[in-house]
C-alpha cells in the first residue's frame, strides 16, 4: 500500500484526482486535498480534536480546507471491588 494520500471516492492520489468530488479519510491526520500533506492530528495544537471544527491551513502549501472531525468513543466496564 502507498504512503500517498488518496481520494476517498476515487482512488486516484489527490495529486492526479480528478473525479470532481475529492475527498480523503484518516484515523491519525486531516489529508490535505490539494497537496496530500498529512497533518497530523497530535501536531494541530488540539485544533484537529475539535468536533466544530469546519476548516484547517495546511501546514504545508498553506491552503485551507474543509474539515470535520469525527469521534469516536470506547468504554471498558468492569466490576469495582
Amino acid at each position: 500500500m502507498s504512503d500517498e494520500t488518496e481520494c476517498w471516492n476515487c482512488g486516484d492520489p489527490v495529486t492526479e484526482c480528478e473525479c470532481g468530488d475529492l475527498e480523503t479519510y484518516s484515523n491519525h491526520s486531516a489529508d490535505c486535498p490539494y497537496c496530500g500533506n498529512k497533518n497530523l492530528a497530535w501536531h494541530s495544537d488540539g485544533l484537529l480534536y475539535n468536533e466544530s471544527i469546519e476548516s484547517y491551513e495546511c501546514g504545508h502549501c498553506g491552503k485551507e480546507f474543509a474539515v470535520a472531525a469525527c469521534c469516536n468513543w470506547t468504554w471498558i466496564s468492569r466490576k469495582k471491588g
